[in-house]
């Protein structure tokens, strides 16, 4: 069977994303094996979850589950590329849509063009033709759900990734994963890295203090030169580190550039991914939760970061 030039395109960018996120270090938690559950009985499964949860990884090791080929795959960005898909020919069996609504914010570009082909998508595997992974911060979802009129399948098969449920025993398996994928030779003391990091996450009281990204992400930054040196103790209070890993990434002097991206982290911390407009009412009062997303950057709160963070919010503002 020949295939046509676009299905040799997308199966090339698929491969590198299976290649790259799909491997023997992958830890199959109990979430990932609900979302297994979920996708095998319905054929859709909706990954959410804030950043750093490993949304896309557990996205890509599905979709090979079951002895599924990575030729059978294929990751769409966008609804054009759903259409131009011949179907019919039955190539793939395995859909991936990675933030599907857009990767920070809702991007309503995308919600609008994906509107056309989902009706579709959910028939199809409803039909039990195609296996449909979708994945998606969950407060996107949310605020896209109100803009989907009859389209139903968002409301249901959904799996959200959060840290709080991680055993002490994946949680070490993930960080022992992660570090032996980077090939990282210093003795790291496993058990205290994960009760340290258990203690941020308040498991003891069944609360979690406001943090900026998932454990995944955090065992990813450890496993860096820059940050394994400090040793257990990063996981008391990673979102310290976090600043000084994103400067030497960006490698820019632009404060409002990165004022944008700690605007960004204010949503993310959120239980609800939304501020009232009290919380940056002034340079002088804003609300605890600001207050602490800035000193955790140690950011002093001043009129142009109050201002940056006014316009680059605007959406999430009640």
């Amino acid at each position: 069977m020949t295939l046509p030039i676009y299905d040799f395109v997308h199966i090339d960018a698929t491969s590198r994303l299976l290649k790259t996120r799909a491997d023997e270090y992958f830890v199959k938690t109990n979430t990932y094996n609900e979302a297994r559950e979920t996708l095998a009985e319905n054929h859709i499964v909706i990954l959410t979850g804030h950043p750093g949860e490993g949304k896309t990884a557990m996205a890509a090791n599905l979709a090979l589950e079951g002895g599924v080929r990575p030729e059978n795959c294929v990751k769409l960005e966008s609804a054009r590329d759903w259409e131009d898909v011949n179907w019919f020919l039955r190539c793939f069996t395995t859909v991936i849509i990675d933030d599907i609504f857009g990767g920070v914010s809702l991007d309503h570009e995308r919600l609008k063009d994906w509107k056309r082909v989902l009706n579709d998508i959910e028939q199809r595997a409803k039909e039990k033709e195609l296996k449909v992974i979708f994945t998606s911060r969950r407060y996107i979802i949310e605020e896209a759900k109100e803009d989907m009129d009859k389209i139903t399948m968002f409301n249901k098969n959904n799996v959200h990734l959060d840290s709080r449920y991680l055993t002490a025993n994946e949680m070490k398996q993930i960080l022992n994963a992660i570090l032996e994928r980077n090939d990282v030779k210093e003795d790291v003391d496993l058990d205290d890295c994960v009760a340290k990091a258990r203690g941020v996450f308040n498991f003891h009281l069944g609360e979690r203090e406001e943090i900026v990204f998932g454990f995944p992400e955090c065992a990813v930054l450890f496993a860096t030169e820059t940050l394994i040196i400090h040793g257990p103790d990063f996981f008391k209070r990673p979102e310290r580190h976090f600043k000084g890993y994103i400067e030497q990434l960006y490698k820019s002097k632009d404060i409002e550039q990165f004022y944008k991206f700690v605007a960004l982290v204010v949503v993310w911390a959120q239980k609800d991914q939304k501020i009232n407009e009290t919380d940056l009412k002034n340079t002088k009062e804003v609300s605890a939760h600001v207050q602490y997303v800035a000193d955790c950057f140690r950011i002093e709160i001043d009129h142009k970061f109050i201002e940056i963070l006014k316009c680059s919010l605007t959406a999430y503002t009640t």
